[in-house]
């Protein structure tokens, strides 16, 4: 029925209409590109084709920007309202290898904002490695000791999906050192050698190394900071620790890069007034979120500018990305 309603909108031009009412700039996010094998373990990449659809009709009917371009409209009021820009987040090996030939064939900007910690050990980000195993390793039991997770049978789908929410909201709401504690708990549940099997199998959750990330930046794609490590700097993080994963990652990657690194991105789009601070006590020339309904013209704080995360279905994409921002 949703999909049937989605059409007819769609053929009443229902989306013209949108865009010509809610007219401004927009950042828009992805993960990763990749020809997935399969879309729940493999749930932060969208397959090829998909994000053709979307780059194709982007292009048709907005201003493709880079981001320093949106910098300087954004401090000189001087948008036109049709800008779009392109952002990736964490720093995929498929950034390079799929992303950056589909849109450096177009002559289209984009920025990938990389977790620098995982670029440098090339450890899987946190919730890749909880699908991984909750979804992709063939397991009946599993123990997460941390989470008060023992022996829990989750042969069936019902069991499989609590248990993958309970890690998932843990990941995303506790601190650095807990988040660790059940990625290694979680990893304890296969043996090495299962584990390499699983992330050979499911290519698109792998990190680019610095060689790559270095080969991306001279292709002419931006390279952002996205902290050390994948943490979210929400009020159950350490001040200390959000101060040290902001400020060092943006030192690394000038570092690695010996480029400026002038923009950020939150990991999760958690953020408190103490990270906004950090930021700019950084250097960075924005930071950005992820709260899809705020308009960027009525945001003032340069540390959280708003971004949209976009879904993978087309006729859902082409009603979300103009309906959104709504305020």
């Amino acid at each position: 029925m949703k999909n049937l309603v989605k059409n007819i909108f769609l053929s009443l031009k229902g989306d013209a209409i949108l865009r010509s009412i809610n007219r401004t700039p927009r950042i828009l996010f992805w993960h990763g590109v990749d020809y997935i094998t399969d879309q729940k373990v493999e749930a932060e990449s969208f397959d090829v084709q998909s994000f053709k659809k979307q780059i194709k009709y982007l292009d048709k009917y907005y201003e493709i920007i880079s981001i320093e371009e949106f910098y300087y409209r954004y401090k000189h009021n001087k948008f036109t309202n049709k800008e779009v820009v392109l952002t990736f987040d964490d720093g995929y090996l498929n950034n390079l290898n799929v992303v950056c030939p589909i849109l450096n064939n177009l002559n289209l900007p984009f920025t990938v904002f990389v977790s620098t910690e995982h670029i440098e050990t090339g450890e899987l980000f946190p919730t890749s490695i909880a699908r991984l195993i909750i979804y992709g390793a063939d397991l009946d039991i599993i123990n997460v000791p941390y989470l008060k997770i023992h022996n829990e049978d989750i042969s069936d789908t019902e069991n499989r999906t609590i248990i993958y929410n309970k890690v998932i909201n843990s990941l995303k709401s506790q601190p650095l050192e807990k988040v660790r504690k059940i990625i290694s708990e979680l990893k304890a549940n296969l043996s090495d050698q299962d584990y390499t099997r699983l992330v050979e199998k499911f290519k698109s959750v792998k990190p680019m190394n610095w060689v790559e990330v270095k080969k991306l930046h001279n292709l002419g794609a931006t390279i952002g900071s996205h902290c050390k490590y994948h943490i979210c700097c929400h009020d159950n993080q350490d001040e200390k620790e959000v101060k040290a994963q902001i400020i060092e990652s943006k030192n690394i990657i000038e570092e690695k890069l010996e480029a400026e690194c002038k923009y950020f991105a939150y990991p999760n789009g958690n953020y408190t007034t103490a990270s906004n601070d950090f930021i700019k006590t950084a250097g960075y020339k924005m930071g950005f979120s992820t709260e899809k309904n705020l308009k960027i013209e009525n945001v003032k704080d340069t540390s959280i500018i708003p971004r949209i995360g976009v879904p993978l279905n087309i006729n859902t994409f082409k009603i979300y990305i103009n309906l959104y921002p709504k305020k």
